[in-house]
């Protein structure tokens, strides 16, 4: 997370929280698939925004 405003032109504040929110949080067993979908969701969003280097 360091590094997402040195490789952005707009800091995705709002993806930022949300991914800071999904980490903090503490599912339950039953809800871990659940959990691990939308925090990947939220990793992928981030990434794309940060635009590709090849």
């Amino acid at each position: 997370m360091q590094v997402v405003p040195h490789r952005v032109a707009v800091y995705p504040t709002e993806e930022l929280r949300g991914l800071l929110a999904l980490r903090d949080e503490q599912p339950s067993p039953a809800q871990a698939l659940s959990y691990l979908r939308r925090y990947a969701l939220a990793i992928f969003a981030i990434l794309d925004l940060m635009g590709d280097d090849a």
